[in-house]
Order: structure tokens, then sequence, then C-alpha cells
């Protein structure tokens, strides 16, 4: 009996419009795959507190409210972007406050408020910044000691110098130089200086971890470790030039921040200890490791700087202003917790329909 050539399925005629809607699907595919739910909420929220802002707070958009909102993110954004390079990793920094007081303790005690002194002092300041991250990443990597309980530990060990170096002056004048003020207080039209500088920083660390082989073996460091390691990635020397690099961002929010006050003290760095890992966690990174949104921690400290500007116009004390950080972040954690667990059951769901669809043809075959 003759059979009929089998006909090659690519050389069947298309509809009309098939093509467009198969390159429309791939592109959201893509899409989600690139954007998931749990780096999309932190723009939802950005786009609630604007909201909020206009109908209950507009004078937190006059020039002046976005000036500082911006300048503050940017410092945020700065210190942020180091805690997010050590979350990546599975651990979480809690020296951020000490190194970033210190920092700016440092540039006011050794510039002694001179202009002509000011880029030693800050040469000095993140140098130490970096030993601090280094011996940080070596305890943390190497010794295998748990990452909360050294950065803690150093946290109470940096302040202890600071206080003993510097003292609680800093200085005879206790102010930073007038280029470093006048500099970290400037603005290029309504936007902060600072701003640019946090956006930057962003940039260059989002472009090294997508688009350079070091990058993607870092996100493969702090994702699966093991794995990391049968592929050759020296899982070891990622781990501690994770600490090193984020310690050298906490250095400069410090410094551009003691900038910004012109008259910092020891209590400098104190509200960002739980402000990163917020901006952080509402980023959509998961707190155990792995690859995460540098850009949306950005917008996540976007958030919070038009948070705190709310909160202030509004008269609130800073105990609820306490209150509202730990709210955040407690919801920032439930939200990625549960994300990943629905997300999980939604695959097991889907293996098992796809698994059933298979064997139901060949069951029902003679």
């Amino acid at each position: 009996m003759s059979t009929l050539p089998l006909q090659d399925p690519s050389s069947l005629p298309i509809p009309d419009g098939q093509p467009s809607t198969k390159r429309q699907a791939a592109f959201l595919r893509d899409a989600v795959y690139r954007f998931p739910a749990r780096y999309r909420v932190v723009w939802l929220a950005l786009v609630f507190i604007i909201i909020l802002c206009l109908v209950a707070a507009p004078a937190a958009f006059h020039t002046d409210s976005i000036r500082f909102i911006l300048a503050i993110a940017g410092v945020l954004a700065i210190a942020s972007t180091g805690q997010l390079l050590v979350v990546m990793l599975g651990g979480i920094d809690l020296s951020v406050p000490a190194i970033m007081t210190f920092a700016g303790a440092i540039v006011v005690h050794q510039s002694e408020s001179q202009n002509g002194k000011l880029v030693e002092a800050i040469v000095v300041a993140i140098v130490i910044a970096l030993v601090i991250g280094l011996v940080n990443g070596l305890l943390v990597a190497v010794v295998k000691l748990n990452a909360l309980i050294v950065t803690l530990a150093m946290a109470g060990v940096v302040f202890g110098v600071s206080l003993l170096w510097v003292g609680s002056n800093y200085s005879s004048t206790g102010t930073v130089p007038e280029t470093l003020g006048d500099f970290a207080n400037s603005n290029l039209g309504p936007i902060s200086i600072i701003a640019f500088i946090g956006i930057g920083v962003i940039v260059i660390i989002a472009l090294l971890l997508r688009s350079t082989r070091t990058g993607r073996s870092y996100v493969a460091s702090g994702t699966n470790p093991a794995a990391a390691r049968v592929i050759g990635i020296r899982v070891i020397a990622y781990e501690v030039g994770g600490y090193v690099a984020a310690a050298g961002l906490y250095a400069i929010a410090g410094i551009l921040l003691a900038g910004l006050l012109r008259n910092p003290n020891e209590t400098l760095g104190a509200p960002y200890q739980l402000q990163t890992i917020i901006a952080v966690a509402l980023a959509g990174a998961a707190l155990g490791g792995g690859p995460a949104s540098v850009v949306g921690t950005w917008v996540a400290c976007l958030f919070l700087g038009f948070v705190t500007q709310f909160l202030t116009l509004k008269g609130y004390s800073g105990g609820v202003s306490e209150l509202v950080n730990g709210a955040l972040l407690l919801i920032a954690v439930m939200l990625v917790t549960v994300g990943s667990r629905v997300r999980s059951a939604v695959r097991f769901l889907h293996r098992r329909t796809n698994a059933a669809s298979r064997e139901a043809p060949s069951a029902s075959s003679p």
C-alpha cells in the first residue's frame, strides 16, 4: 500500500498575522522571565506613594523638596547597591552604618576642614573601608563564619575605633571642607548631583552584572555556590570581592552624606542599617542569594525617599517612621517569600499537567 510523503510543518502556509502573534507571545514570555512579579511590585509601590503625595502632601513636589528626596535617594541607592551585592551572595551586611559614619568622620578628621587635604582624606577613608570589607569577606567566605555575626561584630569594632581615633567631634570645627559641602549640595536643575552619582553607580553595577563574564559568574556564585564551583568559578574570590566592593560603596555614600549635612556626627549612618535592607527587599531580591534587580533597587530608594518626605510633611514623629520602615520590611520579605512559593507551586502543577497529558494518549492506545 502506498503512503503519502510527510510534509514538513515549516513548509505549511502560515495564516496572516500568526508570525506577529508568535513574536508577541515570545516577547511577553521574555518580559515575564526578565521582570518577574517580585521585580514589578516596587514600581507599583512608587506609583502609589507618588499619587498619595499628590493628593495628601503636594508640597512634596516643590523644587526644594524634590531636590532633597533625590539627594537622599541617591545616597541610599549607593549604600543599598553595596547591600545588594552582599544579599546576592546570601548574606546581610550589618556594618553599613558603621562604615558610612567612619568614612564621613575620617574625611572631617583628616582634612581638618581644609580643601587642600580633601582628596587625601577621601582616599584614606575609602581605602580603610575596603580593608574593613576585606576582613568581613575573609571571615565569611574563608573562615565560614555567619555573615550577620561577622558584620554586626565589625560594626561594633569600627564604632569603637572611630571614637578612639577621631573622637565624637571629628575635628576642631566638626565640618567637612567647603568644597565637599558645596559639591554635595549642588544641583543640575531640580536634580541633586548626588542623584546623578547614584544613577551612575546603579548603571555601572547593572552593566557589570549583566553584560560581563565576571558579573555573570558573581551571580552564579550566589545562586548556587556548589554548582558554580563544579564549573570552575572561584566562589570564594567572588564572595570576598563582593564584601570589599560593598564596603567601598558604603564609604562613598557616607562621604557624600557628610558633605550634604556639612556637620556630620556619630548618627550619620544609623538610618541606613534598616533602610538598605528594606530597599533590597522591596526590589525583589531573595535574601537567600541569587539574581536581583539593580534598577529595582534605585526605584525602591526613590519610594523610600518619598515615604520619608511624606511622613515629615505630615508631621509624624520618628516613632511612626520606624514603625513604617519595619512594616515595609515585613511586607517586602513576605511578598518575596510568598511569591517564590506560588511560583514553585505553579511550576509543579504545570509539570503534573504536562505529564498527565502525555500519558493520556499512550494509555488509550491499544
